[in-house]
């Protein structure tokens, strides 16, 4: 056996990997974090890396601006998309499928500078009583 091979039997060691993996993916490109081992940094170097990086970082922005429609037209998509980079750098989603993904996104980032308080949850929409055609 190799000694490569030994260390993956070690236990944990799935759980670092997929940390470190992590904390890769969550660098910007070009900038590694130091506290990932020389093994993860070597591979986070590769140029298909940083195409999985941005995929990753797409995706869950695109889930943040249709998880928070309301919010991306009361500041305008570009705010909204420069404001969701921000917290995916800091929480990655925890459920692959992404339907829940951004729950605290406003309570973590209040983003003061708006000059207002969005929405914090889906479930906070304002519920106001409307009209067709003279129905209520």
């Amino acid at each position: 056996m190799t000694a490569s091979m030994m260390s993956s039997l070690v236990p944990g060691a799935l759980a670092r990997f997929q940390d470190d993996f992590a904390h890769a993916l969550l660098a910007p490109a070009g900038r590694l974090v130091t506290t990932i081992p020389p093994e993860m940094a070597a591979l986070a170097a590769q140029p298909a890396f940083a195409v999985y990086r941005n995929t990753v970082m797409k995706g869950c922005i695109d889930a943040l601006q249709a998880n928070y429609p309301a919010v991306t037209r009361l500041v305008g998509e570009e705010w909204l998309r420069a404001a969701a980079a921000i917290h995916v750098r800091e929480a990655l989603p925890a459920d692959p499928t992404l339907l829940r993904y951004g729950t605290d996104f406003i309570t973590i980032h209040p983003f003061p500078w708006v000059g207002f308080r969005v929405f914090t949850h889906s479930s906070d929409y304002l519920q106001f009583p409307i009209k067709i055609n003279g129905a209520q």
